[in-house]
């Protein structure tokens, strides 16, 4: 467990030297003051149908979960930048067990956040069964995001427009999942898609469909660029 705290420790010692890195950490609680307090007048105002609160809140939960995946792979990209990525095969604690602590913590918080959300905003009804599979769907989905862009951006310039992509990707498939069609076939390789349409499921069994069929899509994309990490490591 020695390892496990230092590596904790030295990744909140990045966080607390870059701020802005930092700040990002602490907009989900801006997002929950708006949604609780915000939102209500403006559905009032703008006449807004209730039924959007769910893809409301899957798209702010979504982007909340996404925070710690860009912080930690910020400080994953660092370290490549900076040649590190060769110590890792040298040190006493196998690759996989410092990565596995890493994205712990990162699975951690990409699930806090949306259950902060879901259960504080008063924008969701759902049984705690429901919210807590929401919870671990987002926690899923931050690891696999951390990873790809670990394993696939050569530095921070790469990585920071790979999450622009991922966040525009983010944003199209909630779109999709809101307002079926023809593009819908075109979202559904994201996995993305299927968190944003298991928020939005009406139905119980729709939705534990959607919401498993999300874990095999993240898990395919973990495994994928954890193999992709693997080889950079020990080549």
């Amino acid at each position: 467990m020695s390892a496990a705290t230092t590596v904790w420790r030295n990744d909140l010692r990045n966080v607390v030297r870059d701020r802005t890195i930092g700040i990002l950490l602490a907009v989900p609680l801006g997002f929950l003051a708006m949604l609780r307090f915000g939102y209500p007048i403006a559905e009032r105002q703008l006449s807004l149908d209730p039924s959007y609160r769910a893809d409301v809140l899957a798209v702010f939960c979504l982007i909340s979960a996404t925070f710690p995946a860009f912080v930690t792979a910020f400080i994953m990209l660092d370290e490549k930048d900076a040649g590190l990525i060769a110590v890792l095969r040298v040190l006493p604690v196998s690759p996989a067990l410092l990565l596995g602590y890493r994205l712990l913590v990162v699975a951690v918080f990409s699930a806090f956040y949306p259950l902060i959300l879901i259960g504080f905003t008063g924008l969701s009804a759902r049984p705690l069964p429901e919210v807590l599979v929401l919870g671990l769907l987002c926690a899923l989905g931050s690891p696999a995001a951390t990873l790809l862009v670990v394993a696939t951006a050569a530095n921070k310039i790469v990585g920071l427009a790979m999450f622009k992509g991922l966040f525009f990707l983010l944003g199209f498939t909630i779109v999709c999942a809101v307002f079926p069609g023809w593009w819908t076939v075109v979202a559904a390789v994201v996995p993305t898609f299927w968190i944003a349409s298991t928020f939005g499921a009406t139905s119980t069994s729709g939705f534990f469909v959607n919401a498993a069929v999300a874990v095999v899509f993240h898990l395919l994309v973990i495994v994928l660029a954890y193999r992709r990490f693997r080889r950079q490591i020990t080549t």
